[in-house]
């Protein structure tokens, strides 16, 4: 299932949600006023997109759509649930492209695979 979303950050994205509903995929890209993937990455390691508790950050191992990227993994309260998420995150050609595994703590691994899966097959497209 699809849901088109705006976050309290004003970034406009999708999420395609778990046939529970426990979990999403969310895709958003945003104007990142020229900030280069080292500064994005400076930022995020030390202010968490969703505000929670950051388990691991690292923008040294990981890609997206071929693009250098970096994975963080933290902890979050959306009252009254306890939600752990994985964000992938690039910046190119002046935007903010994010694609973030959020479900319930507990339920992490069960939609694991799945999630990575999409995230390995986002596809970044010029349009110029």
């Amino acid at each position: 299932m699809e849901f088109t979303f705006k976050s309290h950050y004003g970034i406009n994205g999708t999420q395609f949600f778990s046939p529970d509903r426990s979990g999403a995929v969310q895709v958003a890209v945003t104007n990142g006023t020229g900030m280069s993937f080292e500064n994005m990455s400076m930022y995020f390691s030390h202010h968490p997109i969703g505000g929670g508790r950051l388990l691991e950050f690292d923008s040294n191992n990981y890609f997206l759509s071929g693009h250098p990227a970096f994975r963080s993994i933290e902890l979050r309260a959306i009252v009254p649930h306890n939600v752990k998420t994985m964000t992938f995150a690039t910046a190119l050609g002046g935007k903010m492209y994010f694609v973030i595994y959020i479900v319930l703590q507990e339920r992490f691994a069960d939609y694991l695979q799945t999630a990575q899966t999409m995230i390995d097959s986002f596809q970044i497209i010029n349009k110029q």
